[in-house]
């Protein structure tokens, strides 16, 4: 239990020193006044280190000790060997979910069918490096795996982007974000409907930007 004592002096609008000690405990806020009169203070959950006011897809649940590489200078390059812990996102996403097909890959990431192991519904696992081949410098165009403030701070904003849309139906819905060593995973909604591409083809609406909003209506 963690003690902190605040003093009101005489000659504020209070006529005598007030003394309120506040108490916190692991199951809750709340503050107890000198006279043992208990305040009840609006409760905070920290299970699992996490407020009652915390995301519950993107907040920190474990232990986030290389944090610190999101305040590095932008421009410089931090070995993706010390950033495993950078987010505190959970780390049991192998033990959730089986890896299944891949369903399409991009410049920074690829998208996999996964398959919950407890329900068996399908949700697609958007996996993105912590990492992104950097040139070297030499002649022989050479890479090597770094990384740098800017881009795991834009991984981050990715997931919580998704988080706060989360409740807009036009938008596919994050279900969790997961952190292993090397990459951020983000389980999502399987969309199963093919792409607009295929939608527009047999609507019969041509590949123009009207033909594109008659597909998605």
């Amino acid at each position: 239990m963690r003690m902190e004592t605040k003093t009101m002096r005489r000659g504020t609008p209070a006529s005598e020193t007030l003394r309120v000690v506040k108490a916190r405990t692991r199951e809750g806020g709340g503050s107890r006044a000198s006279g043992g009169r208990r305040i009840t203070l609006p409760h905070a959950s920290i299970a699992n280190n996490m407020s009652s006011l915390s995301c519950p897809i993107c907040a920190p649940q474990t232990s986030a000790d290389d944090a610190d590489f999101l305040y590095y200078p932008s421009d410089e390059e931090i070995p993706v060997s010390l950033c495993k812990h950078v987010y505190g996102y959970p780390r049991d996403l192998k033990s959730k979910y089986t890896f299944l097909e891949d369903l399409g890959r991009g410049s920074f990431g690829v998208v996999r069918r996964v398959v919950d192991t407890e329900t068996g519904c399908f949700y697609a696992c958007k996996t993105i490096p912590k990492s992104r081949p950097t040139w070297t410098g030499g002649m022989d165009g050479a890479q090597r795996e770094a990384t740098t403030s800017a881009y795991l701070i834009k991984i981050q904003q990715e997931v919580n982007f998704l988080a706060r849309l989360a409740d807009v139906d036009e938008v596919v819905q994050l279900r969790r974000a997961y952190e292993d060593d090397e990459c951020v995973h983000l389980v999502m909604d399987l969309c199963e409907g093919g792409s607009l591409a295929d939608r527009m083809k047999s609507s019969g609406k041509g590949g123009d930007e009207e033909g594109a909003r008659a597909a998605m209506r």
